[in-house]
């Protein structure tokens, strides 16, 4: 087999349960690492260990022509990883007999670690809120989707108002690559959601998507961009924006003594590795006795931090 007809195995893989940004992003990764190689006739088992350390080499190594810089480490880890995926699909399917990325070292992130929100600067973003107005209730609703059931930016756009279980108390989430969860409504979430219902005058089986705009339109990334830029001028708070509200949940929960595997099911992570990071995390916070943000008692009310 090819590197090109391993692509294309391990992207109809894919297709079966990942979106189609993310399986964009593998085409588009992937075929810089099979053009790198200079031989998309090359036999798969002839990749070696050595050409992927070189691949991650000449990409540390890489000046953009157009702006004369080089890539950020973070954009090196999301090659590498691909590629890592890649390789690791067809091994784990016996399409190679031994995997070459298997010894190999991903570059390390050494970019600091921003800390997550703090009680004092939650109460500070909310006091912007204007709850009286249509406007002001949708993002604080918003808001704490991300915050407080640690949400998706794509997941709270594509949220429909019968996917909130106002009875059962919790919501369904149609999350990245089609993948189906459940997560936990808050109260004080739940009854404000019931508020912005009887503005709306939206019944609670609409299909209709939650959040929009003030003519109708679907909710944009740009109109997000614009909330948090001015929440940001209000609150000073240069760091806040929507994923970073989800990794305080996701910091929040371990910090207060959640797991990590149920935190890896409310947050919809396919690998735990990734969901492990914040473990670490929170263990270096509980050490300085930071005042991170507590989610609500509905993720953590049967926990202990001891």
């Amino acid at each position: 087999m090819t590197l090109h007809e391993a692509l294309k195995s391990f992207i109809k893989y894919r297709e079966s349960y990942c979106s189609q940004a993310t399986i964009n992003d593998y085409m588009s990764n992937l075929n810089i690492f099979i053009r790198y190689i200079n031989d998309p006739d090359l036999q798969i088992d002839s990749v070696s260990a050595a050409q992927i350390v070189a691949y991650q080499t000449y990409l540390r190594d890489y000046v953009n022509p157009y702006n004369g810089k080089k890539l950020a480490v973070r954009s090196i880890r999301t090659y590498m990883t691909d590629v890592r995926t890649f390789f690791n699909y067809l091994y784990d399917f016996e399409l190679i007999e031994k995997n070459p990325v298997k010894k190999v070292k991903i570059i390390k992130d050494t970019q600091r670690q921003l800390a997550p929100l703090t009680v004092d600067e939650v109460s500070a973003v909310d006091r912007c809120f204007e709850l009286n107005t249509l406007n002001g209730l949708r993002n604080y609703l918003m808001f704490h989707l991300f915050l407080d059931c640690g949400l998706r930016r794509q997941e709270v756009f594509n949220l429909c108002f019968r996917d909130v279980h106002f009875r059962e108390g919790y919501i369904f989430v149609q999350g990245k690559g089609r993948k189906e969860r459940f997560v936990a409504l808050p109260l004080f979430i739940k009854d404000r959601f019931k508020i912005y219902l009887t503005m709306l005058g939206e019944p609670l089986s609409s299909p209709e998507h939650c959040f929009k705009l003030v003519d109708g339109r679907e909710f944009t990334d740009n109109a997000l961009k614009d909330v948090y830029a001015r929440l940001q001028r209000r609150t000073h708070i240069k760091r806040l924006h929507p994923h970073f509200c989800r990794h305080t949940f996701a910091t929040s929960y371990i910090f207060y003594g959640g797991d990590v595997i149920n935190l890896r099911e409310i947050l919809g992570h396919y690998d735990v590795e990734i969901t492990q990071n914040y473990v670490h995390e929170a263990s270096k916070l509980r050490l300085i006795h930071y005042p991170i943000y507590k989610i609500d008692e509905c993720f953590i009310g049967g926990f202990t931090n001891e």
